[in-house]
């Protein structure tokens, strides 16, 4: 502290030998504000650790605003020795400390439990935030590269922000709490879809659709909803992604390419919401248990939400093997109903005769000028 105000006492001095008097002297203020985390480290004293972390993120966010005014030329040429990293020292040693400042000061207060998870996933947020801070001024959709590092001093803010959402459902579900860590991974998902929209990288789409479902099948299990319920879910979660992709190609005018791995996304959570919806014929299969009517019914409603979805999915996409997913979901729904609802006397048959007429009429209207 005494170097930082002896800095600020030297500004009005001009001159290169001045500038680099009090580089060396910001140097040493930094140099001493890193040795004074080793004793408490070492001794494992918390409330002091707590202090002299707290003191070297506000020594590096003061020297970052100084930097900014552009009024201290000894802490540019300290800077300007860091080449590449000029941009970005500063904020790599505002960001990376933050994660562990904020555990310790909740620990000052409370014992570390899933609310902590909660607060970092906050803190990811609030990391992404000031690393998107200048890029939300450009309106228009426009596909950039890969990478999402537009800025070299918004690398740290993201990596920051990113270990947080890693961290945070870890910390929740290790602390025991359900509902806290369904709604981490949730907020997660929500972050990786607003790196997607920010960054115009399509690949943020996989990370953010497929948590999805777990956080609302977390939150679901918490609350004691059926299991045949929950893939109904899952079932109106692949409308949602197809659909929704469908709409903001046609109405908003999306790249297709972009939206590709949330179609990829749906397609994996379609697979898991068949597959939880015939789990009690695999259970009745295994272990001889019953598959009940009301089981069969839900499987089937499920399988029909998704068919509809595949088939308005194929409508505009005009793509062949959706259009045969569609088709044989439907018949899988149609058979578990009609198992359902069998008494005996044939009509399951003629149920089945009449869908297959169906498919053929709507097939010919497919095909027909006039639908075109």
């Amino acid at each position: 502290l005494l170097h930082m105000l002896l800095c600020l006492r030297l500004r009005v001095v001009s001159g290169p030998a001045a500038s680099a008097y009090t580089a060396r002297l910001f140097g040493l203020a930094l140099a001493l504000a890193a040795l004074a985390l080793l004793p408490p480290l070492i001794l494992g004293n918390e409330p002091l650790l707590t202090y002299a972390l707290d003191n070297w993120i506000i020594l590096a966010v003061w020297l970052m605003w100084l930097d900014h005014t552009g009024e201290q030329p000894g802490l540019a040429a300290l800077l300007q020795r860091l080449g590449p990293l000029r941009q970005s020292a500063l904020h790599w040693a505002a960001a990376l400390p933050l994660p562990f400042a904020v555990a310790l000061l909740y620990a000052r207060f409370r014992p570390p439990d899933a609310w902590l998870g909660l607060l970092l996933a906050a803190l990811a947020w609030l990391c992404f935030a000031l690393a998107v801070l200048r890029r939300l001024t450009n309106s228009s959709f426009a596909l950039r590269p890969a990478s999402l590092l537009g800025r070299h001093w918004s690398t740290p803010w993201y990596v920051v922000g990113y270990g947080c959402s890693l961290a945070a459902p870890l910390v929740a579900l290790a602390s025991g709490s359900q509902p806290l860590g369904a709604v981490t991974i949730l907020l997660a998902s929500a972050l990786y879809w607003a790196s997607a929209w920010t960054s115009r990288n399509r690949w943020w789409h996989l990370p953010a659709g497929l948590p999805l479902p777990v956080g609302l099948l977390l939150l679901f299990n918490f609350w004691a909803v059926p299991a045949l319920r929950q893939s109904l879910v899952l079932a109106l979660l692949v409308d949602a992604f197809l659909l929704g992709g469908v709409w903001l190609e046609r109405r908003r005018g999306v790249p297709g390419v972009f939206l590709a791995p949330l179609f990829w996304a749906a397609h994996l959570v379609a697979i898991a919401a068949l597959l939880s919806g015939l789990f009690p014929a695999l259970q009745g299969a295994f272990l001889g248990t019953p598959w009940s009517d009301a089981a069969r019914l839900w499987a089937a409603g499920g399988q029909l939400i998704v068919g509809v979805a595949y088939g308005l999915f194929t409508w505009y996409h005009i793509e062949e093997r959706w259009a045969h997913v569609a088709a044989w979901l439907g018949v899988l729904a149609g058979g578990l109903i009609a198992t359902a609802y069998s008494t005996g006397r044939g009509t399951s048959a003629f149920k089945a005769a009449l869908l297959a007429a169906a498919y053929v009429l709507a097939e010919r209207a497919l095909a027909s000028t006039w639908l075109r």
